[in-house]
């Protein structure tokens, strides 16, 4: 850089003969250097009222003011801080960045997430309650399980349908009490959010949106301060100063009148009124540590000082002409207009004063540089300045470059070389090093040594606690107990990860609601089978009441009208990241609508079908048994002995005659997988089949008094399941009883064993919370509990995982 080894000695020198008492340091970049200044303070014993810290020109004093804030430390900057820098400040930008984007909802998460906007703002319209009931990091996750996109209509649909979903959840009487409240309270902060969401929105002009347009900057003031004066956090004096002075040199903008302008040139009028403001600018206080510029810095005549970021390059600006009059034109003005170079050494020389105004008699003055700069991972070397006052402090002037770096050694890192200098907790665990500082941290934080112990359980073959075996919860969560209803899926699912079971529904885990957003990706695979389930009942229902068998020219453009449709309407609720992923995820839609009709009409998917979506065991609505004659309220219980009894409910996809008194109950799969088809129960994880046709069993005799369900077949009629079927012959009773009586032993046991499928971590939202996704599948080692005879917990897992 244009610099300072470059600058004639005679611009000005350090004060000779300076009876101050000087130090030099140099860090291994910018954060050790602040870390090693505050931890000289500490040490030094010293009142903060007689302490000086005075930063060059390439550190800005907001590191050193946020690092006494976090440290608790009353400060005074004295040039202030910008008001950018201030949390109303920044909610301001992100505010202009959301509209700008054309309200992305990326760019609303951020803006929740940042910690500039706090939960007093959710309540309704002119409430600011301190017991909101919904966080800015709540409502982040919430905006993004909603799957809102961008533009008005957003936001809307998607959250009314997440809303939906928690409230359908709040009524199920499958779910425990904590899991309905639970629900209930997600439901209320959907809703909260989408208040605030449409209160920002409908502030804002009709033209806010659309680049062609003209909006007055009065009316965005009109939607931006309010959004500030609600939602800003304050959490600090300087935020408070920030919202006032943001808040006061946005309302200087309404002297524009009805001036209009295009919606981004009227951002920009806001966001140039923020960063051009500072606030907080004061003087040396009582009781308060100074920070300043070098310019500013020495009038308070402090005993203790600093001068930071002394690096060449970083002291002076640059001697750049300026770019409306060059050098060669300020001279010909007769030397009233300084040029470049005397500019510079007219800044050399206040800098050299007030450097000497510090180096008063009496103080001890500490240089400091940083040696390396980490965010562009290249040296960084002492201005001249500090090689002026390494020879003022050993009194030779002909020292040099080289003796300075020999006399600094080793440079100081953000971890204290004694440990008694450690500024918070965290830098004392840093300074541990000896062999019994284990022992140290276990006993003062007590979690992670019991965390080690399950490590160290979890590893041996005998199945623990740790593991899951919890016999207490067991008569708590088994449903036979509890008379609590619950579905063939909760059970499958149960089957499968009882530790995952014991998670949810005994401690009451859940997964973090935030998925990562997909740039390629649309339709999850929840809402794309959800709808997919929808179509086919749909158009079967319409050839049922139309008294015909299906047929391709007549059903195949039928259903690709409501699929397109259907997409549509999905489109306007959560747009698509892009043209392309609507495209591609429309043709892949429709193309199982094709598949799906084609093995219809060709017969595949059985010819007699009466019954679709059939529910059971839930109170019937109105025209339910009109839409489904088979529609049963009661539900299905099945005795597992010692007065035991599960009660289910559910809905089943399909249910066909194949003969006089014969019918087969049908469910809709994805993809197949011939090898994770194997088998009749699956040990367990496999129930729909034989449940399904259990409670099939009544409303058929009350429509046929021969009638049996004499099997179940899954179907996969998308591209992806290729077509298959996978037939499994009705079991016996008493089979169907043996299989869930295992299962409610495993359950009533409290023997809650991690999965034994590495099938079963791959998608599954709870590996975080059992480690599956740090140490892998827990397969082998469940594996391994489960052969060891020694773990009478197994034993009940052990018969269930027989029923193949």
């Amino acid at each position: 850089l244009p610099g300072e080894r470059m600058t004639p000695v005679n611009a000005g020198r350090w004060p000779q003969g300076s009876e101050a008492e000087i130090d030099i340091f140099h860090a291994g970049g910018r954060d050790a250097e602040m870390e090693e200044v505050f931890r000289r303070i500490a040490r030094s014993g010293r009142p903060l009222d007689q302490v000086e810290v005075a930063c060059g020109a390439g550190v800005p004093l907001s590191l050193p003011w946020a690092k006494a804030e976090r440290l608790g430390w009353p400060v005074t900057l004295s040039s202030g801080l910008p008001a950018a820098m201030t949390r109303p400040g920044r909610l301001l930008l992100r505010f202009c960045d959301w509209v700008e984007s054309g309200l992305e909802a990326a760019e609303l998460r951020r803006m929740l997430q940042s910690g500039d906007c706090w939960g007093k703002g959710f309540g309704a319209a002119g409430e600011t309650s301190e017991g909101s009931d919904l966080s800015a990091g709540q409502a982040a996750r919430l905006l993004l399980k909603a799957g809102a996109t961008w533009g008005r209509r957003t936001y809307g649909p998607a959250l009314d349908r997440l809303a939906g979903e928690y409230e359908r959840r709040a009524a199920d009487s499958e779910t425990g009490d904590d899991d309905r409240e639970w629900s209930a309270r997600k439901g209320r902060q959907t809703r909260m959010l989408r208040s605030w969401v449409f209160r920002a929105l409908d502030r804002l002009p009709s033209g806010a949106l659309d680049p062609a347009a003209t909006v007055r900057v009065t009316a965005l003031l009109d939607a931006a301060v309010p959004f500030l004066a609600e939602n800003a956090a304050r959490w600090s004096r300087f935020d408070a100063l920030g919202l006032e002075a943001v808040t006061g040199a946005l309302e200087d903008l309404r002297s524009l009148g009805t001036y209009e302008c295009p919606p981004a040139a009227g951002l920009r009028y806001l966001r140039e009124r923020v960063s051009s403001l500072t606030v907080g600018r004061e003087r040396p206080r009582a009781g308060h540590l100074h920070v300043s510029a070098i310019r500013d810095a020495g009038y308070d005549g402090r005993p203790l000082s600093f001068v930071v970021g002394l690096e060449e390059g970083h002291v002076f600006s640059a001697p750049v002409e300026d770019a409306v009059l060059l050098d060669a034109e300020r001279a010909a003005f007769g030397g009233l207009l300084p040029t470049s170079d005397e500019r510079q050494a007219e800044e050399v020389r206040q800098v050299l004063a007030r450097l000497g105004a510090m180096a008063a008699p009496g103080v001890r003055l500490c240089l400091s540089f940083s040696c390396r700069d980490t965010r562009e991972f290249r040296e960084t070397f002492p201005s001249w300045v500090v090689l002026e006052a390494f020879r003022l402090q050993q009194g030779n002037h002909a020292l040099t470059y080289a003796d300075l770096e020999k006399a600094l050694g080793d440079p100081v890192s953000a971890v204290a070389r004694d440990p008694g200098d450690a500024l918070t907790d965290a830098g004392w665990c840093l300074t541990q090093a000896s062999p019994g500082v284990a022992g140290q941290v276990l006993r003062a934080f007590p979690a992670l040594a019991r965390g080690l112990e399950a490590v160290e359980q979890r590893e041996s073959d005998a199945f623990t606690e740790y593991d899951g075996f919890v016999p207490d919860a067991g008569a708590v969560l088994d449903p036979s107990r509890t008379g609590r209803p619950v579905s063939a899926t909760s059970l499958e699912k149960a089957a499968e990860c009882p530790l995952r079971f014991f998670m949810e529904r005994g401690l009451g885990v859940r997964p973090i609601e935030q998925r990562r957003a997909d740039e390629d990706g649309w339709l999850t695979p929840l809402t794309r089978g959800t709808e997919l389930h929808a179509l086919y009942a749909r158009v079967l229902r319409a050839v049922r009441d139309e008294k015909r068998k299906p047929a391709l020219a007549i059903d195949q453009p039928r259903l690709r009208g409501w699929g397109t449709a259907r997409l549509e309407e999905l489109r306007a609720e959560m747009p698509p990241p892009s043209e392309e992923v609507f495209a591609r995820e429309s043709r892949d839609f429709l193309e199982d609508l094709d598949a799906f009709i084609t093995a219809e009409c060709e017969g595949r998917h059985g010819t007699d079908p009466i019954g679709f979506e059939v529910p059971f065991g839930f109170p019937l609505e109105e025209g339910d048994q009109e839409q489904e004659p088979l529609a049963n309220a009661e539900r299905l219980e099945i005795d597992v002995g010692k007065g035991r009894r599960l009660i289910l409910h559910g809905r089943i996809d399909r249910i066909n005659r194949l003969g006089p008194g014969q019918y087969e109950v049908a469910d809709y799969k994805g993809s197949y997988w011939r090898d994770a088809w194997q088998g009749v129960f699956a040990g367990g994880t496999r129930l729909q089949h034989a449940l399904y046709g259990a409670a099939a069993a009544k409303p058929l005799r009350a429509i046929d008094p021969n009638a049996r369900v004499v099997r179940g077949t899954y179907l996969f009629p998308s591209v992806r399941g290729h077509g298959a079927r996978k037939v499994i012959d009705a079991p016996s009773h008493a089979t169907l009883v043996a299989v869930l009586r295992d299962l409610s032993d495993v359950i009533g046991s409290g023997g809650f064993a991690p999965a034994d499928q590495a099938s079963a971590c791959k998608w599954c939202e709870f590996k975080v919370a059992c480690h599956a996704d740090l140490d892998g599948p827990s397969e082998v080692s469940t594996s391994a509990k489960v052969d060891d005879p020694d773990n009478v917990g197994m034993d009940a897992y052990r018969r269930l995982r027989q029923h193949k």
